[in-house]
């Protein structure tokens, strides 16, 4: 068997593994990227950039790369209850005059990949598109090994960055349970179902959700997610999961005729145009959710991104936590690489503090969202009160926009206003 030596091999070609690469390579590792897909490749995604990521990537010097794709930017976002009730919330309102933070943006992920990727490929990430890891193991030092092929990589470090169906946590029986939400995503680019005004908006019925931005600054392509329960759509796999296009044109002609009965569900969307993808796209479906993983470091591999655990796709933060995550990870791997010696995971825990305290409070307030999400009657009296009370409105996009803590979700006068507002709205 061929065995290959690097510093560092990361696995997984999205957000988290680009910005990695990026980060250790300009602090001067040797780094390896593997993606099992061709390069530029589609992903199931709500397209969105949140107003707290855009000041993420421009300290990280790479907005103006972004900006250049000419996406859509979001003023902010309009939720809208079952019973057709809404708010709607601005940047503006929560940016302090700040104008990084007056706005989101949406792209496409197959055109925002390729830009991370690049930047990464610019400061000395090698990068190797279709090329597969089947597992992981520790013998010495961490190994990996490739599909197709009698060769394997070893490495000082190895970073799981592959996403919610991660081979690198799976080969480490990092995954602590099988999913207790089952939730699916199906995604696509269409011409708008209704005009937006600059804003991203959501719609919510009772077992589902749906999610309407503008991914192009011309505003003539829309991003368009439907989350329902895994049971209500027919794109499962044999295991049980499922992440990628929807095979076949008469399955793909089924969930145009799928998705559209679900639009006429939601209050404000059954006079809009029915939702058919644009020449050239199809249907892209994600599922489940909801992937808890016992822990994100261990002797010489370590988890970053979705493939760290994620739960809930709602809030639309998946590439904040991925990038923030990843910028936290290199600063944690370089100095624990700079040191002589195995990694074990003890020299490691900078990540697992860092990553408890970025993620931790954010799964909190998903998991409220979900709960009261799953009771249509309690979305209706949460939307109506939040319609009513700047603070809370401007608290919760705040907060899922990744502009202010979780924490200043609990603040003790926010909390007895939100309970009252409640009570009043029901």
């Amino acid at each position: 068997m061929r065995i290959e030596t690097r510093e560092v091999v990361i696995v997984g070609g999205g957000p988290a593994g680009a910005v990695a690469g990026m980060l250790l390579a300009r602090a001067g590792h040797d780094v390896l990227l593997l993606e099992r897909q061709a390069l530029p490749r589609r992903k199931a995604c709500g397209d969105c950039i949140s107003a707290g990521s855009t000041r993420l990537f421009e300290r990280l010097g790479l907005l103006p790369a972004i900006l250049e794709l000419q996406c859509a930017r979001l003023r902010g976002w309009r939720i809208v209850a079952p019973d057709g009730s809404s708010f709607t919330a601005t940047f503006d309102e929560i940016a302090a005059g700040n104008p990084q933070c007056g706005y989101a943006l949406a792209v496409s992920r197959e055109r925002l990949d390729a830009v991370l990727l690049d930047a990464a490929g610019a400061s000395g990430v090698e990068i190797r598109p279709r090329t597969r890891v089947t597992h992981v193991t520790f013998d010495n030092g961490p190994m990996l090994r490739l599909h197709g092929s009698n060769a394997a990589v070893r490495a000082r470090l190895v970073i799981g960055a592959d996403g919610l169906r991660s081979v690198v946590a799976r080969s480490l029986g990092a995954v602590r349970r099988r999913p207790r939400v089952r939730k699916l995503s199906l995604s696509t680019h269409a011409p708008a179902p209704r005009p937006t005004a600059g804003l991203g908006e959501m719609h919510l019925a009772p077992g589902a959700c749906i999610g309407i931005a503008p991914v192009d600054a011309a505003g003539a392509t829309y991003n368009v997610t439907l989350v329902v329960k895994s049971e209500d759509a027919d794109v499962r796999s044999r295991r049980g999961s499922v992440d990628g296009h929807v095979a076949g044109r008469e399955r793909a002609a089924r969930l145009d005729g799928f998705v559209n009965e679900w639009r006429e569900r939601f209050s404000r969307l059954r006079d809009a145009a029915p939702i058919r993808p644009l020449p050239g796209e199809e249907w892209m479906a994600s599922g489940p959710f909801d992937v808890p993983v016992q822990r994100v470091a261990h002797d010489g591999i370590v988890l970053v991104g979705d493939a760290a655990g994620y739960f809930d796709p709602f809030t639309g933060q998946g590439i904040h936590q991925a990038v923030a995550g990843a910028e936290l990870l290199a600063h944690a791997a370089s100095g624990a690489l700079r040191r002589p010696g195995p990694l074990h995971r003890e020299r490691l825990a900078e990540w697992e503090r860092a990553h408890a305290s970025l993620a931790l409070g954010m799964h909190r307030v998903q998991r409220l969202i979900d709960e009261v999400l799953a009771r249509p009657a309690l979305a209706n009296a949460a939307i109506r009160a939040l319609a009513r009370s700047d603070a809370m409105r401007n608290a919760l996009l705040g907060v899922t926009s990744d502009l202010r803590s979780p924490a200043s979700l609990l603040h003790p006068h926010l909390a007895a206003s939100t309970l009252h507002s409640l009570l009043r709205a029901s």
